[in-house]
């Protein structure tokens, strides 16, 4: 913030001066860090709180808390000199991490900042629920229900005087958020907040207005006086970075972003890798600017290639941010993008060093994991084995071990006859009920019929993604052929689907609730392992199209394509 009549630097001077006078006697050994925090509009957030934490920790680990005032301003002390991460967390906004590196002959630190906004939707499709009755897991979320007033409900049996929630769907990224419904708040590990309600009757109701939310937008700032000044270039950029990462993988997750493409981070990528390359008074950002790089989802480097610009690049980031290095439990998956530019035949000494030598057991979970599924695709049975052996302490702790021991054990045994979903040749037998009451649906009683079967879930993001491009060619290609859709779906709960088909997306034709488990017995029929699945049978019950052919904008050409042309 510029003073009035002020140049910026002189600002800065002044108002680095007036913290250090807010604390004139600092004690021998005292580190303090003050500052001003600002929100929506310029006003002081309520219910703010900022934490310091170690560098690589979460903001679920504080080493101090200290609220803010009214009027914006807050103070800490410090452990004493060293590397750490300080959260500026309010309800309302996203949660910000910063990086600091205090030293021995700078004492006190000052900074003004102003907090995000969430970048709510325009037209928010259906919005979800998780909360403190079921874990808060993302793949048990729960939709409200539409209101004709414009509202969403979401009512609920649950135990206890209070829950805490987040809604899902609100937001440009797909980020977890606070609802405007609250009595409350409590902090996620991520720096957000979770709303507070109370239950009455054993019962809960929350109401979501869209037209309360704010649409107010304004960006992350920082600035940091003097002698810390130099801390305003790296977190503006982390900033960017975590901004973008979380819209990216949000793009993946949604289906926009197909495989092969790239999300576009514009110059971010390269910003940081010359802040990394370059000089700086507090040498551990540049390390940190490496691993914010790294840490992009969906990025390649532009040498990322075979040949000796990947290794150099490469070796110049080791040699920046080795593997024994506690900053990667910041960033695991950013080892794989650096895996993917040394050489191969060094990559399993790479992650080698990462498990045994690196002191954050995340990281070690995360390289025993990569060389597990690495042996697992290699079928080295006896490698599988012993990493197996060496993961296993590690799987009540880090979901990673334990869902990469999941996928390369062997599951219930399947039938070594069971059918391929071959194109050309039948598809597989199967029989199911319908949901409604509707009856029985199988292989026979739609023969004389072109249908789509699609396996989806309301948890799964890509799924969902492709109802739009399903629900134009259901309409368009409607009786074609005698064309028709079965949905199977692999939820928790068959309240799930009907929740979500009671808002936007009606998916009007034929559903199969098969639970949620590949091996029932619907979904073992066509060997079912991921979501999205798809496949075309013909009149005959012959499969035409899988997969590919059916996803976006291919579906309508495929169709066109294959289905018999209208009688004039």
């Amino acid at each position: 913030m510029r003073l009035p009549g002020f140049p910026l630097v002189a600002s800065l001077c002044l108002l680095w001066l007036v913290g250090c006078a807010a604390h004139p006697s600092l004690a021998p050994g005292e580190y303090r860090i003050s500052g001003e925090l600002r929100g929506v509009g310029g006003a002081a957030p309520r219910d703010a709180l900022v934490i310091l934490t170690r560098l690589e920790d979460r903001a679920s680990r504080p080493l101090v808390k200290a609220p803010v005032a009214s009027d914006g301003h807050f103070s800490l002390v410090a452990p004493g000199p060293g590397d750490y991460s300080l959260w500026l967390t309010a309800p309302g906004h996203p949660g910000q991490q910063l990086y600091l590196q205090m030293v021995a002959d700078k004492p006190a630190l000052s900074l003004q900042a102003t907090l995000a906004t969430y970048d709510y939707l325009e037209d928010i499709d259906v919005p979800s629920i998780v909360g403190s009755w079921n874990g808060f897991n993302p793949y048990m979320a729960e939709f409200m229900l539409a209101q004709p007033d414009g509202t969403w409900v979401f009512e609920r049996a649950v135990e206890g005087d209070s829950v805490t929630y987040q809604l899902l769907g609100l937001t440009r990224d797909g980020r977890a958020v606070p609802g405007p419904q609250a009595e409350g708040y409590e902090l996620a590990d991520s720096g957000g907040y979770r709303s507070r309600v109370s239950v009455r009757e054993g019962r809960v109701r929350i109401v979501l207005d869209p037209r309360a939310l704010s649409r107010a937008t304004s960006p992350f700032l920082v600035t940091f006086a003097p002698p810390y000044a130099s801390l305003d270039r790296i977190n503006a950029l982390h900033a960017r970075a975590s901004s973008l990462s979380k819209l990216a993988w949000h793009e993946v997750l949604n289906g926009r972003l197909k495989r092969g493409q790239k999300f576009d981070y514009g110059t971010l990528p390269q910003e940081l890798l010359d802040f990394a390359r370059g000089s700086h008074p507090f040498p551990v950002m540049r390390q940190m600017a490496a691993l914010d790089v790294l840490g992009l989802p969906v990025y390649a480097f532009t040498t990322h290639h075979p040949g000796e610009r990947g290794e150099a690049l490469a070796a110049e980031l080791l040699q920046l941010l080795p593997a024994n290095n506690p900053r990667w439990a910041m960033a695991p998956s950013g080892l794989g993008t650096l895996a993917s530019l040394v050489n191969p035949s060094t990559v399993e000494r790479f992650w080698m060093d990462a498990a045994e030598r690196n002191p954050e057991e995340s990281v070690q979970a995360f390289a025993l994991s990569t060389l597990l599924e690495k042996a697992s695709k290699e079928k080295d049975t006896q490698r599988v084995a012993s990493l197996v052996d060496r993961l296993k302490p590690y799987a009540e702790k880090h979901m990673v071990a334990r869902a990469t021991i999941e996928s390369v054990s062997p599951s219930k045994p399947r039938d070594e006859q069971a059918p391929h979903v071959v194109k050309g040749q039948l598809a597989p037998a199967f029989s199911a009920e319908l949901l409604e009451g509707q009856g029985v649906v199988s292989r026979e009683s739609l023969l004389g019929r072109f249908y789509l079967i699609d396996f989806w879930a309301t948890w799964c993001k890509p799924c969902l993604g492709e109802l739009g491009s399903l629900h134009a060619a259901a309409e368009k290609f409607n009786g074609r052929g005698g064309f028709t859709v079965l949905s199977v779906s692999l939820d928790q709960d068959e309240e799930q689907v009907r929740r979500f088909r009671a808002g936007k997306w009606k998916m009007p034709w034929m559903h199969v609730f098969a639970g949620f488990d590949f091996q029932a017995p619907l979904p073992a029929a066509f060997q079912l392992e991921s979501l999205p699945f798809a496949v075309l049978v013909d009149a005959r019950g012959n499969v035409v199209a899988t997969q590919a052919q059916l996803r976006g904008e291919e579906l309508e050409k495929t169709l066109d394509a294959l289905l018999p042309a209208r009688a004039p």
